[in-house]
This record gives C-alpha cells, structure tokens and sequence, in this order.
C-alpha cells in the first residue's frame, strides 16, 4: 500500500524527468566536425588520414583545403572544399566515412570520387556551412536591382 507521500514524492520525480527529457533531446549533439574550420584543415595540408571503410583500413592525403564560394556565401561562413589523394588500387564509392588523423582525432566525412591520375583517385569534400542569417540580409539588401522598364 502506497502512501500519499510516497505518491507525491514518484509524481514529482516523474513530472521532472518528463519536463527536462524533451530539453536533452533537443540539444544539438556536438560532432567531431563542430570546430572544424578552413584554416585547421590548410594546416594539415599534406598529411595522412587514415580512412576505415568497414572491411579495409586506407591511407588518403589531404591536397588541398581552399575556400568555396557559393552565391550569398558570407566571408568566412565555414564553407571550403577538401581533396584527398589516395590509391586507385582501392577506389571508394560515395559515402561517408570515418576519417583518422593526429591533428582531429576521429571524424566523419562525406566523400566524392573525382578524376583518377598516374594511379591515384582525387576525393572531393564540401563543407557548405551556413553563413550568419544577418550578414545575407545585407547582402541581399545591398545587391544591384535589376532595371524594369514601365
């Protein structure tokens, strides 16, 4: 037999567990990615990542880590490109894979096979973060009108 104090003790609990399990799930999950800029990859150019892509372990090399302009792209929104070099004797598909280095640690990445020369695949990797909502009011606002004729 329970007691009412028993009974308002587990209601209270329970009310609490309830009220802050929908915040915990709404908190955005930090991703090994969430710090990453341009200027951390420019800074491993030329190194090795290791790449797991279930079955096998494989060597890709960071080539270039450059800025990547799309229209209404804000100066220094987070969005660049990545090329990885790595061995034609082990393509890999389109995917996301988990990317290892002693710079980052583990991280995944999004991959797409590029142009292939003298045995080795080019990787491309685009990171299109979005640029400060304020900063693209701006320039829409400040961009040219085109000219109606009435």
């Amino acid at each position: 037999m329970h007691t009412r104090r028993k009974f308002l003790r587990d209601c209270s609990l329970t009310a609490v567990a309830v009220a802050l399990a929908p915040a915990a799930l709404a908190q955005p999950r930090a991703t090994a990615m969430s710090g990453q800029t341009l200027a951390d990859f420019q800074a491993c150019l030329n190194s090795q990542f290791t790449v797991n892509n279930g079955s096998q372990t494989m060597s890709l090399e960071l080539i270039q880590a450059a800025a990547f302009s799309p229209p209404l792209s804000a100066a220094g929104d987070g969005s660049f490109l990545l090329r990885f070099r790595g061995p034609a004797s082990m393509p890999l598909g389109q995917d996301t894979y988990e990317f290892a280095n002693e710079q980052f640690g583990r991280l995944p990445i999004f991959i797409v096979p590029g142009r292939a020369a003298k045995g080795q695949l080019v990787y491309e990797a685009v990171f299109n973060r979005p640029a400060n909502p304020a900063e693209v009011a701006r320039q829409l606002a400040s961009a040219p009108r085109p000219q109606t004729n009435s």
